[in-house]
């Protein structure tokens, strides 16, 4: 029989986060709006859909086109997205272009039978219509020289020439024409045709949007400062790494190296998984049609990513294990200590109620940071489930994050910068910055929001942590993620299949803490215990 006792300061703490989370959904719904991470749901045109619009454009478009194999991805155009929200123009967008020029699309990649062309066609989401093409290969004929095949390939696509004035000095190739909309905008940002004319073919026909010089240097200064802090979060990881290795080294005498090991391969093994659902994004953005090709230099250079990540996991929860034990703390008790499973067993209950106190947290942080500096976001084509292999299998993720970013940044981390900076506060802040300056990468602007927000989470992990160990935060985390990549299947996939599979991910940590509690009562043979809690060990004791 499962043991069960309620915690009821964290119960009340889950309540609270209950009321902040549902409190934070009423005030956008209210509002009107959808809040900075808002999810995107499952468009009507669905893959299959665009892929069979494109292989029927192209048929017509060009009649000695061979199609071959194809491929479907999900794209945006990520500047003029980050334009219509930073501007409150949605409103203005969809009156107007959305129609014509979808700032979501579907990239539909047609490659020859012969291998000697390659067509990418982008298709709507809302509607099954061809919006944009290119083609890239040999020419079937010389570089049209005057603009009438460029204004026919307008008017076949839909375009009035007579709304556009071309602009010469941007033609950058012989064959490529360019045209700007006389009176077709969005706020200031007008629409730019860019067309390629080989022989009696329209090789490409692109929209795009001209944005105002003050935004495009807003975004350059954001993507700039992107750079910097992604830079900086490697450096500094890369740092906590060598000097996880390091300390481990030093006290070698002290550590058992048996340890560790199966946190590390359920780790490596999750992220080589996910590498491999991420081929159809990575195949789209190298521009090969080659799958396989990709699929070969993706899994070498995911195997050695792999390796060194779960190289510096192993050594952080080694160093991290030494150095707080030798402070007299057991905050990762092991397999053969008396009462073992209930700990994990009692971790992921805490789990579930630190969960709910999270994503309330979070909420309200993302609602603040709305609020007091403009913060927007925008679809992420390299996070969404559109591009995976398999969809179901996105909600593992949470297991990597879950177990290494816990190691780095809280079991090993906070350790040792209590070490180097002998003050708990500071101890706990430093590396939940660094935590945060690891998610800045994502499309939320200014690029500053996930720092704010990320490094007060990290704070609120690290004093759960304290209190309760390493596998309270590490389940807290699992579940938060597990819970949203979840909740991203169920609501782009809407299947009852993906329903359950999402339920099943949720409940995943439950289950695995019940296992382990039912594996070590049956082999170990330990009586029930007080739940454990991370109480004082003779400094220097042996692992």
């Amino acid at each position: 029989m499962l043991p069960f006792r309620l915690n009821r300061n964290l119960l009340l703490l889950a309540l609270a986060g209950v009321l902040m989370y549902f409190g934070v959904m009423a005030w956008n719904a209210l509002a009107g709006g959808g809040g900075v991470d808002e999810e995107m749901g499952r468009p009507p045109v669905t893959e299959e859909a665009a892929q069979a619009a494109a292989s029927a454009w192209a048929a017509r478009q060009f009649p000695g086109f061979t199609p071959g194999n194809s491929s479907v991805t999900y794209q945006n155009d990520k500047s003029m997205s980050a334009y219509v929200e930073k501007n409150d123009l949605t409103a203005e967008y969809k009156k107007t272009l959305s129609d014509k020029v979808p700032l979501d699309y579907w990239q539909v990649e047609i490659r020859e039978q012969n291998g000697s062309r390659q067509l990418s066609v982008r298709v709507g989401m809302e509607q099954a219509v061809v919006t944009g093409w290119k083609t890239t290969g040999p020419r079937t004929g010389p570089a049209a020289s005057d603009r009438t095949q460029a204004d026919q390939a307008l008017a076949s696509a839909g375009y009035e020439p007579a709304r556009f004035t071309p602009v010469p000095e941007k033609q950058k190739t012989p064959g490529s024409f360019v045209y700007q909309g006389k009176d077709t905008a969005v706020g200031e940002a007008r629409l730019v045709l860019n067309v390629e004319v080989g022989g009696s073919e329209a090789l490409s026909l692109l929209p795009s949007f001209e944005l105002p010089d003050a935004f495009t240097g807003y975004m350059d200064k954001q993507s700039q400062s992107t750079k910097w802090m992604l830079g900086g979060s490697l450096f500094f990881t890369f740092v906590l790494g060598v000097a996880a290795i390091v300390y481990t080294i030093r006290r070698r005498k002290e550590i058992s190296f048996s340890r560790g090991i199966l946190l590390t391969f359920l780790f490596g093994g999750i992220y080589v998984i996910h590498s491999v659902n991420t081929l159809p994004l990575i195949a789209a953005q190298s521009g090969s049609g080659n799958l396989m090709a990709v699929a070969i230099v993706t899994l070498v250079f995911t195997a050695i990513v792999t390796l060194l990540l779960a190289a510096a996991n192993y050594f952080s929860l080694l160093a991290g294990d030494a150095l707080w034990r030798r402070e007299g703390r057991n905050y990762w008790p092991r397999w053969n200590e008396p009462g073992f499973g209930e700990h994990v067993y009692y971790s992921m209950g805490r789990g579930y109620l630190l969960f709910f106190f999270l994503m309330g947290s979070q909420q309200i942080l993302l609602l603040f940071a709305e609020k007091s500096f403009d913060a927007f976001g925008v679809n992420d084509p390299t996070q969404s489930v559109y591009n995976m292999l398999w969809p179901g299998f996105l909600p593992l993720l949470a297991w990597v994050a879950g177990i290494s970013e816990e190691v780095t940044y809280r079991f090993f981390g906070i350790a040792l910068f209590k070490k180097l900076l002998h003050f708990e506060f500071l101890a706990l802040l430093a590396p939940s910055l660094l935590w945060a300056l690891g998610h800045t990468g994502y499309t939320i602007y200014p690029s500053y929001t996930r720092l704010f927000e990320v490094a007060v989470l990290g704070l609120l992990f690290g004093y759960a942590f304290l209190k309760y160990g390493f596998y309270t935060v590490m389940f807290a985390h699992v579940i938060m993620d597990s819970f949203m990549m979840s909740f991203s299947v169920m609501t782009t996939e809407k299947t009852a299949g993906f329903v359950l599979l999402g339920l099943f991910y949720i409940a995943l940590p439950a289950l695995a803490a019940a296992a382990v509690l039912l594996l070590h009562r049956r082999f170990r043979k330990d009586p029930p215990e007080i739940p454990y809690s991370p109480a004082p060990v003779p400094p220097g004791a042996p692992q």
